[in-house]
C-alpha cells in the first residue's frame, strides 16, 4: 500500500470505531522515531480520563522499550490506549496484561543488548582509548 492508502485505511478505521474525524492525528513519519510531530501534539491534547485510539501498535512504536515507555506514561496520566485491530485496551485486565507482558519482554531485550555489547567488547580485546568492560560497570560513586 502507500503512504496515502495506508493514511485512508487508518482514517476508516478510526472513523468506524467511533473517533471524531476532528481528533484524527496522522503522523507521516516513520513509526521508528520516537518524537514525531503529530504524536507530540496528541500527547500534549491528552486529559486523564481520555483514550488514545490506535489502528495497530506498529503503527504508535516500532520499539518495544518506547512502546512500553508510552504505555506507562498514559497509565500515569490516567489515559486509557485501545489498539483496534489488536483489540487491546487498557480498561481491561486483559489489556492491561499485555502491556505488562511487553514491559517485561522490553527489559529482557534491554539485558541481552548490554550483556552482547559486553561480549563483543570483550572478545576485541583492549584498544587504544577504550576502558575494559569492567571499567564500564565499576563507577566511583
Amino acid at each position: 500500500m502507500s503512504v496515502s492508502s495506508c493514511t485512508s485505511a487508518a482514517v476508516s478505521v478510526s472513523l468506524r470505531n467511533g473517533v471524531d474525524r476532528d481528533n484524527i492525528h496522522v503522523d507521516v513519519a516513520s513509526g521508528a522515531k520516537a518524537s514525531r510531530p503529530k504524536l507530540d501534539l496528541v500527547m500534549q491534547l491528552m486529559r486523564e480520563g481520555d483514550t488514545l485510539k490506535v489502528t495497530r501498535l506498529d503503527r504508535l512504536s516500532r520499539s518495544v522499550l518506547h512502546l512500553v515507555t508510552l504505555g506507562a506514561e498514559l497509565r500515569e496520566r490516567g489515559i486509557g490506549l485501545h489498539v483496534i485491530e489488536q483489540g487491546i485496551d487498557t480498561a481491561t485486565m486483559e489489556g492491561r496484561a499485555m502491556f505488562g507482558m511487553l514491559s517485561v519482554l522490553a527489559e529482557l531485550q534491554r539485558e541481552l543488548i548490554v550483556a552482547n555489547t559486553n561480549d563483543g567488547l570483550a572478545s576485541a580485546g583492549p584498544r587504544p582509548g577504550r576502558r575494559a568492560p569492567a571499567e564500564a560497570h565499576s563507577r566511583p560513586g
